[in-house]
């Protein structure tokens, strides 16, 4: 709107100047259709860390409240004016006092069936609305405040918050009502009613004095404008902003630590290949299938590496999928033992138990491979060269699976740390791996809705334990 053009240039100016937040005025527009609409808009920044990157926006049509005040004033000033000429003519000859009484009592209909109207604009807003007096008790309230309250306004009127509202509330509220008596204008706040979730609402209510034929202030009028949903919109955004951050960080972190982990294999790969031309023309076949090796472990090492990053970049996302089938668990432990024992060269005894397990149980099969595979691994890689890992799964209720090694164990300053990615323990640095295994077996055993627990003493050894709710098909 023309009239409102300056003063929100230099509200935008400020904004930009000061940063978002600053933002928060009430306009008019003007539509394609030419009508004419009251806005109340404000921003709200979004931070990375100390940094403001964004800025949300709401706004909120306020044409209802806006042309519900300009009819309050236009009553008020006309109610003013009447009454103040009626004063002025009863001052005159007694024949014009008989003419006044006639003519008060027309301007006495007129204002009771604007009275009327002004009750009928009430009751039939959309917007909760209430009045209370000079000393903060309820005059009346509309429809929509008694359906937005559950309470009956029969129940209200004559009374005060402080008689209607714990104490804590009506303090606050009454505190308001004081400021405004003493100080006419406008307050907003926000509140929330007394219900208990999830029937408990969010508002945003405005507080204006009206004032009497004499100036002074006559009460409270105050216009309730349920925010319940925008709440929730806004907690929502956070919790997206929240996540995305942390995806960020965990890709940002993910590309770096695969960045690193792959420069020593390539490095290798790349030394080897220079190698083993040159051993291959001094028919040196020990050194030749030496770096043969080194590059087939080099290469099966990155690939174990990008199946991991592929898992946990899943798991952070949730695209890491629960599909649950016909598992047949014993054998599924079998053909990983094979594969563990095949892939080290620790010369590792693993030990495998199965008690009161059924042919097949009902389990995602994908997930449940990654979960015995890292631990069995893990086993494996942090046991003492010919040294022994337990494998033990049971039904009881629930799936138990445990895996027990006598290994190198964890420091206990590192429990609360194993499951992060990427952390490794300190005593296991000499030994290859990223520290991804144990995130995966974790998200994998949360998304059968199952629990992990395990028991570690330095050079001792560890014992990991998995349940896992058996699902009936």
């Amino acid at each position: 709107h023309p009239d409102d053009r300056e003063r929100i240039r230099k509200a935008i100016r400020k904004e930009a100047a000061m940063g978002p937040g600053i933002f928060n005025e009430e306009f008019r527009i003007i539509r394609p259709d030419g009508i004419e609409k009251w806005l109340w808009a404000k921003t709200f920044p979004v931070k990375k860390g100390n940094v403001t990157y964004r800025a949300v926006g709401i706004a909120e049509d306020i044409t209802s409240r806006k042309q519900l005040q300009i009819e309050l004033e236009r009553f008020k000033n006309h109610l003013q004016h009447t009454v103040d000429l009626r004063t002025r003519e009863l001052l005159g000859l007694n024949q014009r006092l008989i003419d006044e009484i006639a003519k008060q009592k027309k301007a006495e209909t007129e204002i009771e069936n604007q009275l009327k109207f002004f009750r009928t604009l009430i009751e039939t807003a959309a917007s909760p609305i209430f009045i209370k007096d000079a000393n903060k008790k309820y005059l009346d309230c509309n429809r929509a405040f008694e359906e937005y309250f559950g309470d009956k306004r029969e129940s209200i009127i004559g009374k005060s918050d402080s008689e209607l509202l714990p104490p804590e509330i009506a303090q606050r509220f009454e505190s308001v009502d004081d400021a405004l008596l003493k100080n006419p204008g406008e307050l907003t706040f926000e509140g929330a009613t007394k219900h208990f979730p999830p029937n408990r609402k969010e508002y945003m209510i405005t507080k204006s004095t009206y004032l009497k034929s004499d100036g002074t202030p006559g009460g409270i009028i105050a216009f309730v404008t349920d925010i319940t949903q925008r709440k929730k919109l806004e907690l929502n955004i956070q919790k997206a902003f929240n996540k995305e951050k942390e995806l960020l960080e965990i890709k940002s972190k993910l590309i770096s630590t695969a960045s690193h982990e792959f420069r020593t294999p390539l490095t290798t790969i790349l030394s080897s290949i220079d190698l083993i031309d040159v051993y291959r023309k001094r028919d040196n076949l020990d050194k030749y299938y030496n770096h043969i090796d080194k590059i087939k472990s080099s290469v099966k090492y990155m690939i174990e590496l990008l199946n991991d990053v592929m898992v946990i970049n899943k798991t952070e996302s949730g695209k890491l999928e629960f599909a649950p089938g016909e598992t047949d668990l014993v054998e599924l432990c079998r053909e990983i033992i094979t594969e563990t024992s095949q892939a080290s060269t620790r010369q590792t005894k693993i030990k495998f138990s199965h008690n009161g397990i059924k042919e097949t149980v009902f389990a995602d099969k994908k997930l449940l491979r990654l979960i015995i595979s890292n631990l069995l691994g893990n086993a494996v890689k942090y046991s003492h060269i010919g040294g022994e890992v337990n494998l033990d799964i049971s039904q009881n209720g629930h799936i138990q699976l445990t895996v027990a090694d006598s290994g190198i164990g964890i420091p206990q300053e590192e429990f609360a740390m194993i499951y992060e990615p990427f952390h490794r323990g300190g005593n296991a640095e000499e030994r290859e791996g990223t520290g991804l295994g144990l995130s995966i077996v974790k998200r994998c055993v949360e998304l059968h809705q199952g629990k992990i627990s395990f028991e570690s003493n330095i050079n001792k050894g560890t014992v990991f334990s998995v349940q896992i709710p058996i699902i009936n098909i």
